[in-house]
């Protein structure tokens, strides 16, 4: 239960600082400069440090689910994937939102929302004693069945707690049953390779009849700026 709580607790801090740091997206801001906004806000807040980094992507670069933030400046039009994640009081958070600045493609629009109803359908399956390949199945029958199927090109999510990724592999390929008391995260993505990336993530909490989401920040497509 104290576990538990820290992860609650570190949860609704990333919640905070996603919040804030989606606030402070400016036209010509840098991947950077946002990156490193994120850092400040969770020392801030008490965070241990760490050398994980934060993902921030504008535009194309979130079509890379692994891209490191660099210079690229915001424009009109951009998805904005924010990745954040590190440990507090020992214990990690991590979460990913993508938002639009000032205006969203239809194409944007379809892949986002294409990615949320695979957040929520592998959400809405989780309860104890089910194989984790099951959970990764619900989104990504989500994903398949809208057409983007190629473009959803990692595992659906991993362990999380004293490391920010940990067993079990919430993956096609893990037969590990569920348990109350387990965290793990459910980030399904459509990576449109030169064009744009969407990745939503919460962690959640199984318990004895089904799961906890331990994010609180909108999954409501927004375009801010």
């Amino acid at each position: 239960e104290a576990e538990i709580a820290a992860m609650r607790r570190a949860s609704r801090i990333n919640d905070q600082v996603v919040g804030q740091a989606i606030a402070a997206l400016h036209a010509g801001a840098s991947e950077t400069e946002i990156a490193d906004l994120v850092e400040r806000l969770f020392r801030e807040k008490g965070a241990n440090r760490s050398s994980e980094g934060q993902l921030v992507c504008f535009g194309p670069n979130g079509a890379d689910p692994h891209h490191g933030p660099d210079g690229t400046r915001l424009r009109e039009g951009d998805s904005v994937v924010l990745d954040i994640f590190i440990p507090i009081g020992r214990y990690w958070c991590d979460m990913t939102r993508t938002v639009f600045f000032r205006s969203a493609s239809e194409e944007g629009r379809r892949v986002y929302e294409t990615v949320k109803a695979a957040n929520l359908a592998a959400e809405a399956v989780i309860r104890p004693g089910m194989p984790m390949r099951e959970i990764d199945r619900a989104a990504r029958r989500v994903i398949e069945e809208a057409g983007y199927g190629p473009h959803f090109t990692h595992r659906l999510g991993h362990g999380c707690g004293l490391d920010c990724h940990e067993p079990p592999d919430n993956s096609s390929a893990c037969g590990v049953l569920t348990r109350p008391g387990m965290v793990f995260s459910v980030e399904p993505g459509i990576y449109l390779t030169g064009k744009l990336g969407v990745r939503i993530e919460d962690l959640v909490l199984v318990t004895e009849d089904g799961c906890e989401v331990l994010n609180a920040y909108p999954k409501e497509l927004q375009v801010v700026g």
